[in-house]
């Protein structure tokens, strides 16, 4: 009998190797003839109109962040006619660019780590290849810079770099560092849990993330301040390696250990920009979806989802029903379960999640147009992070406790796009660009109910104040820039709100605190039938997570994720690599 057994698992594991082995079409593949749209304006400002809706619309998607087209084009690539929808008046989310006064700004991507696994799912998804320069080319490879009060620590591509630099500045905590490093990489490469989130059936992988990731919760569930002290005596240090995490967005007293793990692991060997400005991703995605049939149209904002006979079919959009078989949001949760769903049962499904996780992190944006190249004004490639005060945790505590009066200045940021991107003084010549960004609270600009061109004075007051600031930061670090400015403007949270159509003007959706992974039910497929949700709420915060999210949102769609695709390694990016061989 065992003879037998033994038998039988060495057949199918000799037919799970030759499957897995054997060249595919991913699933629910279908060849479809390749449209061709005539635009009269950019294709990432097509602007919505009823007679624009392409027919027999298989997915719509709602709002054009990375998330929502990585989704879109994913999904794509395998015929499916994909409608994306986005209030803006430009596709991208926080990867578009705008144009104001002569001059390009980047808004929300600033630099991206880890690019050859960006650039592998980009590639499958773009008609064009988005060309990457590392920071820090123009400046000893340096591609972040922090200062804390008026020390400055300088970051150099590559593991080992910052290893001996910081056993350079720390020696007594050599030993420390290289561990800390070390563990940092095992635990950025935990991710079983987010693959798991649509392994069928769903028994199998509670029970395998019951099993299998009880190290993940645990260390996800430890802020990033308690694992440093448990490496680390000394507090400065702490601090510095504490703020290589500022991306993630809370302070270390609050981050959840994983998400600096996986910040920290990200950008280690360094961070790259797009030529041409991050403006180019979304429109080399676009013409994917088109080729298939879909369309991107811009100033469409969804009103509401149609659930009919308690499926998800279709969404509102200026008056206009529009249905399709598949609905896929990447507005967020709290948009989609607070905003845009009908009073329907199943409305209330992630309200423990949000009554658990907050949305309240947002960002201040000082926007500086400048008169001359980056050598004549002093700007490079790199970044630089501020902090006022002695760590990051008592930065924000004290701007936090008085964030108007001028007596403290708040955590920031000060990057030039103009001086990543080495072709800007092409497109943009003898001029220059600079974005200071500051700390913020969705309810530091409280003015609902105000329409966004008519604030009232006290909003005007606080912004200026807070203005100011960015000013006094920008100029001391770059003093050529002070008599070089012919432009500038600044936004907050409410613009944030009103432009990216986040739910209380937050920057990076659910908050990547402590408690942020503890919801298995944060996952593509939703408890309501042909509702999905993509983007950075239900993986991870940032660009990286958010593309993530739509390999995960599209692969469940077109149902990977079986025992038999456990077994053979089968996955939809390995099905759409060997398909373009």
């Amino acid at each position: 009998m065992y003879i037998i057994l033994f038998t039988l698992l060495c057949l199918i594991f000799g037919l799970v190797f030759l499957f897995s082995w054997k060249k595919q079409y991913p699933k629910q593949f279908k060849k479809v003839p390749k449209v061709i749209v005539k635009h009269t304006t950019d294709v990432e400002r097509d602007g919505f109109s009823k007679k624009k809706i392409p027919h027999n619309i298989d997915c719509i998607v709602i709002g054009s962040g990375i998330g929502g087209l990585t989704t879109a084009g994913l999904l794509s690539r395998v015929g499916k006619k994909v409608l994306v929808l986005e209030q803006h008046y430009i596709a991208g989310g926080s990867t578009h660019c705008f144009e104001d006064g002569g001059f390009e700004f980047d808004t929300g991507i600033h630099y991206v780590g880890n690019i050859s696994s960006r650039e592998r799912i980009l590639k499958l998804i773009t008609n064009k290849d988005v060309k990457w320069l590392a920071l820090g080319y123009d400046n000893n490879k340096i591609y972040d810079k922090l200062a804390i009060g008026d020390d400055i620590y300088n970051f150099q591509q590559g593991r080992k770099t910052m290893i001996n630099y910081l056993s350079e500045l720390f020696p007594e905590e050599a030993k420390n560092i290289e561990k800390y490093i070390t563990f940092v990489k095992k635990v950025a490469k935990m991710e079983l849990f987010f693959l798991l989130k649509i392994v069928k059936p769903v028994w199998l992988a509670r029970i395998i993330s019951y099993y299998c990731c009880n190290e993940f919760h645990t260390l996800a569930n430890k802020s990033v301040k308690k694992v440093l002290d448990e490496y680390f005596t000394n507090d400065r240090l702490k601090a510095i390696i504490g703020g290589l995490s500022i991306d993630g967005g809370p302070p270390p007293s609050e981050q959840s250990f994983f998400i600096h793990a996986s910040i920290l692991n990200h950008f280690i060997e360094g961070g790259y920009y797009p030529l041409y400005g991050c403006g180019v991703i979304a429109k080399n995605i676009i013409p994917i979806i088109e080729e298939a049939g879909g369309r991107v149209l811009v100033r469409a904002p969804v009103e509401q989802i149609i659930i009919e006979d308690g499926e998800a079919c279709g969404v509102i959009v200026k008056g206009n029903k529009i249905y399709a078989k598949t609905i896929i949001s990447n507005a967020g949760i709290r948009n989609t379960y607070h905003k845009l769903l009908p009073n329907c049962i199943g409305k209330n499904y992630f309200d423990d999640v949000l009554s658990s996780i907050l949305s309240e992190l947002s960002y201040n944006f000082l926007f500086v147009g400048l008169k001359g190249t980056k050598e004549e004004l002093g700007l490079n490639s790199s970044n630089i992070y501020l902090w006022p005060e002695n760590s990051f945790d008592e930065s924000v505590k004290k701007y936090e406790s008085d964030p108007f009066s001028g007596k403290h200045l708040p955590p920031m940021f000060i990057a030039s796009s103009s001086a990543k991107d080495i072709l800007y003084n092409e497109r943009f010549p003898n001029k220059s660009t600079v974005c200071v960004i500051s700390w913020s609270k969705t309810n530091m600009f409280n003015t609902q109910n105000v329409p966004r061109k008519r604030k009232d004075e006290n909003y005007l007051q606080k912004k200026k104040k807070v203005q100011d600031l960015m000013w006094k930061a920008l100029f001391k670090h770059f003093p050529l820039c002070k008599d070089k400015v012919v432009y500038s403007s600044t936004s907050t949270s409410e613009s944030v709100k009103h432009y990216l159509g986040s739910y209380n003007g937050e920057c990076y959706g659910l908050d990547a605190t402590t408690n942020r992974f503890n919801y298995f039910k944060m996952k593509p497929k939703t408890n309501i039938p042909n509702l999905y949700l993509t983007g950075q709420d239900i993986v991870t915060s940032g660009f990286a997570g958010a593309i993530t999210a739509g390999i995960l949102t599209a692969s469940d769609i077109l149902g990977y994720g079986t025992l038999l695709d456990i077994a053979t390694g089968r996955d939809l990016i390995k099905d759409l690599e060997r398909m373009s061989l």
